[in-house]
Formats: C-alpha cells, structure tokens, sequence
C-alpha cells in the first residue's frame, strides 16, 4: 500500500513538473516573439520616415 501510494506521488509530482516546465517555455516564447516584434518596429520607423 505505501509503496503504490509513493509511486502515485512521484507521478503526479513528474506530471506537475512537465506542466510547469512546458508553461515557462511558454512564456518564453512569448516574451522573446513580443521583443522581436518591438526590435522590428524600432528598426523599421526610422527607415519608412526616410522614404516618405
């Protein structure tokens, strides 16, 4: 019984650490996809006030 009741924790426990592993990545990638955008915004302002 104590050794089902471990294997349980240790899987809810490996579960909850993919979740949270998959999560931060996640919000990674979005952080790093806003700086891209802002990074080509400021890059291509300055060009097009050139041509205009």
């Amino acid at each position: 019984m104590e050794e089902m009741r471990r294997e349980i924790k240790e899987k809810l426990m490996a579960e909850l650490r993919q979740e949270l592993v998959t999560e931060v990545k996640t919000e990674l990638f979005k952080d790093m996809v806003q700086a891209m955008m802002r990074a080509a915004c400021n890059k291509k302002a300055p060009q097009e006030s050139i041509f205009q």
